[in-house]
């Protein structure tokens, strides 16, 4: 087997084979892995549904964050909702003839119920098309609490769920957080450690052609860099040195965003230990880069400005400094909608009113929640979740002070979340 994806495509059809053939027939799968390679496991499931799915399963991947239990509730239901109206739609001319005609939950009292009642109409309606289990793929992203997930995943495994379902997460095999979920679930959760074996996979990836060719040598830096300004290891010193190779090779092939790139990614490792002009420094080279790049036309190069000023607002909201803070969020609301990144712009104006209630200034916080409500009006349901609108038209209701001024809102805000949400 010559192509190292194949491998690790064998490797993920053996390990879910080892599952359903397991005794017991346990419900839940869980997979260890190395964290390095859970975007490996991620990529590979991406390409289960297609002609070239390597089992006989269906899966639906879910990545919303699992921070607190109804907030996650509530992103699982409109992330499944979003997920199956989806693929409805994609499938509407096909022999399938699929309709979904659930809608938006916009009241995390109501998501428990209405998730496993919509996981129960997805699996009636996908049922009769299926060669093998239809499987959910809790893979929660960024900002999880462990502690809650196991939580969340334990109450899912008490109700009764559709007979073809299955479950599946990934943990860390070095850190597992949920040894304590598979003891209290028994025979029902199945756990393998999944051996993705990366840097084999890197060194073969790269050594395919020419080691001299600069794309391999690129790949072979970023990995370097990674590894060396991992949370674990936290070594600027080497990232340094690897940076110093890596930008020299972006100039000559000039990969000008990969540079930028390159800089945040030391400024990001300096702020995080409290070097502060250091991290000044990293940043201005990639904003050197990116905004005459953007000037240009390059999108992208505006949104890696962007990210690049979100890093030194942080600073500055470390340092306290009320006018930085404010002129750099602003800056960022401006650039991420001139490059159409409208939950970029919406997390910016959530930070300002948040400030500006902490400094007094009403009039200043109420205007960013009206330019939250006028973009979220562009916004998918999904999205409006995820940026945690319905908590953030809480906030702005609860600081209103008149009978009439709440009316209004509350008829703007049921607009936007439904018609059941209240604050």
């Amino acid at each position: 087997m010559d192509n190292p994806l194949d491998e690790r495509f064998k490797t993920l059809s053996d390990g879910w084979q080892a599952f359903i053939q397991a005794p017991n027939a346990p419900r839940l799968c869980r997979w260890t892995l190395k964290v390095p390679e859970y975007w490996m496991v991620d990529t590979l499931l991406s390409y289960e549904n297609g002609p070239e799915a390597h089992t006989d399963a269906f899966f639906v991947t879910l990545r919303s964050p699992c921070r607190s239990a109804s907030e996650y509730w509530l992103f699982l239901a409109n992330e499944l909702n979003s997920w199956a109206n989806a693929y409805a739609t994609n499938e509407a001319n096909s022999a399938k003839n699929l309709r979904w005609t659930n809608v938006f939950v916009a009241s995390s009292t109501d998501a428990p119920g209405r998730f496993l009642r919509m996981l129960g109409d997805f699996a009636e309606m996908m049922t009769p098309h299926l060669r093998g289990p239809l499987v959910l793929s809790l893979l929660p992203g960024p900002g999880t609490d462990d502690g809650t997930f196991s939580r969340v995943l334990f109450q899912l495994m008490s109700q009764p769920l559709p007979a073809s379902l299955r479950l599946l997460v990934r943990d860390d095999v070095a850190k597992p957080a949920l040894d304590s979920l598979a003891k209290s679930l028994g025979k029902a959760m199945y756990t393998q450690f999944m051996d993705m074996r990366l840097p084999e996979y890197v060194t073969k990836i790269t050594s395919g052609g020419d080691p001299n060719d600069p794309a391999n040598k690129i790949r072979a830096y970023q990995k370097e860099l990674s590894l060396a300004l991992a949370p674990n290891r936290k070594d600027i010193p080497e990232g340094e040195r690897i940076a110093e190779h890596s930008l020299k090779l972006c100039d000559e092939q000039k990969w000008y965003s990969l540079a930028a790139s390159i800089h945040i990614a030391l400024a990001y490792a300096y702020f995080e230990v409290k070097q502060d002009k250091e991290a000044t420094a990293r940043y201005a080279l990639a904003l050197d880069i990116t905004e005459p790049a953007y000037k240009n036309g390059d999108t992208y190069a505006g949104y890696t400005s962007a990210i690049a000023w979100l890093g030194i607002a942080s600073m500055e909201e470390r340092n306290g400094n009320r006018a930085q803070i404010e002129a750099r969020y602003q800056q960022v609301t401006e650039r991420a909608l001139a490059v159409q990144e409208p939950i970029m712009a919406v997390n910016c104006l959530k930070t300002l009113a948040e400030w500006y209630r902490k400094w007094g200034k009403h009039k200043q916080e109420n205007d960013q929640y009206e330019r939250i409500f006028s973009l979220a009006d562009t916004l998918t349901p999904t999205q409006r979740v995820y940026v945690k609108l319905p908590e953030i038209g809480t906030a702005y209701y609860s600081q209103l002070s008149t009978y009439d001024q709440r009316r209004v809102a509350l008829a703007r805000l049921k607009g936007l979340l439904g018609e059941e949400w209240m604050p």
